[in-house]
């Protein structure tokens, strides 16, 4: 009997492919989606939905956030050196799990001062909750040699601590110029996956 998963291909394209063995090869993902509104479509009509939020450190409002065909972008106006848009999860069946959180991103308008290599990072966060207190913590930031107009398919790769009951999900900005992000996945991945390899994990 075949089973059919989300593969993650060499070429970073997500592919379905049935497999008749269970001992499957990359990193397979299974096919649901845990986050809500993932082309932003909610959000860009009350700017108030129940799935995203953002955050800047506090001081001067230095982030304006935008939406238009399915893409969410953060534009970088003022100086406060951070801003995440988030999704909280309350996932305690993942608790223990191995999980995958994925998103399109790119940097674009960068100044010209900035824009030969990115020295400040832009990326995704995950962080694990339990009973109120952070377990665990991992990002992943966008390459720094890549063409500012590129996007480039990040994955965030995480083993959840069996204390785990909330999950939140974070695109980050400390860079300069607009992050713009599409088609963010969190999954959890087919235990029966071989050669997946976990994000490091941040103290």
């Amino acid at each position: 009997m075949l089973s059919c998963r989300f593969v993650v291909g060499l070429a970073g394209l997500l592919l379905t492919a049935c497999e008749p063995s269970p001992d499957l090869v990359g990193c397979v993902l299974t096919g649901k989606n845990y986050l809500g509104d993932t082309d932003f479509e909610l959000e860009a009509k009350s700017g108030k939905s129940r799935y995203w939020t953002g955050l800047q450190h506090v001081g001067k409002k230095s982030y304006q956030v935008s939406i238009a065909d399915a893409v969410v972008s953060i534009d970088r106006t003022g100086p406060e050196p951070w801003f995440v848009y988030r999704q909280t999860l309350g996932v305690p069946e993942l608790a223990g799990q191995l999980v995958a959180f994925t998103a399109l991103v790119r940097l674009v308008d960068r100044p010209a001062a900035t824009a030969d290599r990115l020295t400040q990072p832009a990326g995704l966060k995950l962080a694990a909750l339990g009973s109120g207190k952070l377990k665990m913590r991992a990002e992943q930031s966008l390459a720094g040699d890549h063409p500012s107009q590129e996007w480039q398919r990040l994955q965030l790769i995480a083993r959840l601590p069996p204390e785990t009951d909330t999950v939140r999900v974070n695109f980050y900005h400390e860079a300069y110029g607009v992050l713009q992000v599409r088609a963010p996945a969190f999954q959890s991945v087919d235990p029966a996956s071989r050669g997946c390899a976990v994000t490091p994990v941040r103290e």
